[in-house]
Order: C-alpha cells, then structure tokens, then sequence
C-alpha cells in the first residue's frame, strides 16, 4: 500500500494523468526494470516510477529516487 506525503504533492495527479493519457512512455533502461518489461516516467525530474498497462489496469510497480537506481 502506497501513501501519498506532503513531501510528493501533485502525484497523484501525475499518475492519473499518466494513465488516462493513453501514451505507453518508453522501456525503463534500468536493467532489472526493463527485464520486467516496465514503462518509467519520471516525476519531478527526480523520481522513477515503473509501471505497466495490463488490459485497462495502470499498475505502478515502483517508484524510485532516481539516485537510488544503480
């Protein structure tokens, strides 16, 4: 279960927006991220979020402080 702090404000929107958007962002270049074959964004210009679009379902997988991904 994910909570949203007052640290991230605006997030929800962002992945709301993301997954009425209808676009499929590219394969996340993370190495274990794309063998899951998810999608990542950033947010922010600091966090990744990895995702994937199964039928209707947007699912978010992780989100990553971009400096964390090593």
């Amino acid at each position: 279960m994910v909570r949203v702090t007052d640290g991230l404000p605006g997030i929800i929107e962002s992945l709301q927006q993301a997954a009425q958007s209808g676009v499929q962002h590219a394969i996340c270049q993370h190495e274990a991220f794309a063998r899951r074959e998810y999608r990542c964004f950033t947010y922010k210009e600091k966090w990744v979020i990895a995702y994937k679009i199964i039928g209707n379902d947007f699912i978010v997988y992780r989100f990553v402080l971009g400096s964390k991904l090593v």
